[in-house]
């Protein structure tokens, strides 16, 4: 939630105020590839550790650097990256060799390392680094000096530096990526509303029963899998002969949680399998054709006390626990938002066709989820909604079976304000 709102998160006191130094003080790199100079080789090699740690890249220094390189670095020196200057390396150096290493244009930033040495100090070598941040403005230059007296505006250790500057690479990353849109979606707010408030007349946190998350979700254009309440085993026997065998029978209990109290029985295939199965799980029972086919999926939506309505998108069915992995999306989603959720982690693999499975209708899923972000933020009375599993089929989507749970809110500002 804090990537998506553009907020970074320092897992430190420590980390903020190195992250809010560099912002504020340094451009924003265009990328994740970093340069390390240092006149200490296992200085250099511990930076390049902290910066893989820190989602940073090392690359390669292109061929007419390195040769230039050569020109102003003693010859024992490695010219690979990190670019090691040895123990000698003077102010001058320094001085010499960081413009042509920022001017490379497969490098997005620069590590500066320093120890002191016999010869040269860090106010020396800071003097050197200030001048190449002014002829560049482009690239951030991050210095870090391992001295008693520490120069203005440089890092105590590379570990501090380098996690400060994926911070910074990640906030680039968020401010390019596209702001993308809310799309229009036809919905029956007026007959939602009926449902929502009709629940509510009973009870101030109520369960909605199955009728009334059918005719809900019809209001937003949400398929729900055809179905038929009944009551006893031959009811379910007539049901199942109407909507064709195999089906499923489930509980029809309010909010219940199928799975997990034996409350649903798959693949039917004849009238004595179905009569079983409603003497088993007894009560007002729920009648569904079996889908077999389509990658099993959930989606739903929360409304968090903090963030307003979230949608939830991830892996469903029995699986949906065991693998995790849901994504969430404060609402109203806007076209990026909902795709990343779609093809983004686990659930994306899924929805593209996993081993050789044949792939979802992606466009459908989209829609569904914006569909859901709507009735999440036209009714914060709907405080979860459980759409588990999703069929996600190769053309359009089915949600397999919903839990509606509605609430008296206190209707208050918008929360999310982008």
């Amino acid at each position: 939630l804090f990537r998506q709102a553009g907020v970074i998160r320092a897992e430190t006191v420590e980390e903020l105020v190195d992250v809010a130094a560099l912002l504020s003080t340094q451009p924003l790199p265009a990328g994740r590839n970093v340069a390390i100079v240092t006149n200490a080789g296992g200085l250099g090699i511990l930076c390049a550790d902290a910066c893989e740690g820190a989602g940073l890249e090392l690359v390669p220094l292109r061929e007419e650097t390195r040769a230039a390189l050569t020109e102003v670095a003693p010859p024992e020196a490695s010219l690979q990256n990190p670019v090691d200057l040895l123990g000698s390396a003077t102010a001058e150096t320094y001085s010499r060799a960081l413009p042509h290493i920022v001017a490379d244009d497969g490098v997005d930033a620069v590590i500066v390392l320093f120890v002191p040495a016999a010869q040269v100090t860090a106010d020396d070598v800071a003097a050197a680094v200030r001048e190449t941040q002014g002829g560049s403005a482009s690239k951030p230059i991050v210095p870090v000096f391992i001295a008693a007296e520490m120069p203005a505006g440089s890092f105590t250790y590379p570990e501090s530096a380098a996690r400060a500057l994926g911070r910074a690479a990640e906030r680039a990353d968020w401010l390019r990526r596209p702001a993308g849109s809310v799309p229009p979606v036809d919905v029956d707010r007026e007959a939602a509303a009926e449902v929502v408030g009709r629940a509510l007349e009973r009870s101030n946190d109520v369960w909605l029963a199955g009728p009334e998350i059918r005719r809900l979700l019809d209001a937003y254009g949400i398929a729900l899998v055809p179905e038929r309440f009944v009551a006893g085993p031959e009811n379910a026997v007539e049901a199942a002969t109407e909507l064709g065998f195999p089906v499923v029978v489930k509980t029809a209990e309010a909010g219940a949680h199928k799975t997990e109290t034996g409350g649903v029985l798959l693949d039917l295939k004849d009238a004595d399998a179905v009569r079983a199965a409603a003497h088993a799980i007894g009560g007002s029972l729920l009648v569904q054709p079996m889908i077999g086919e389509g990658v099993e999926l959930l989606a739903g939506i929360v409304q968090d006390p903090v963030f307003g309505p979230l949608v939830a998108f991830g892996p469903g069915g029995i699986y949906a626990e065991l693998i995790g992995d849901a994504g969430f999306r404060i609402a109203p989603l806007t076209d990026v938002d909902a795709d990343e959720l779609v093809r983004g982690g686990k659930a994306g693999r899924l929805v593209a066709g996993f081993r050789g499975r044949p792939a979802a209708d992606a466009a459908a899923l989209v829609d569904l989820l914006h569909r859901l972000s709507r009735l999440g933020e036209d009714f914060p009375e709907v405080a979860e909604l459980d759409l588990n599993p999703v069929a996600g089929l190769a053309s359009g989507c089915l949600a397999l079976d919903a839990r509606v749970r509605v609430g008296q809110v206190e209707r208050g500002r918008r929360l999310k304000t982008w």
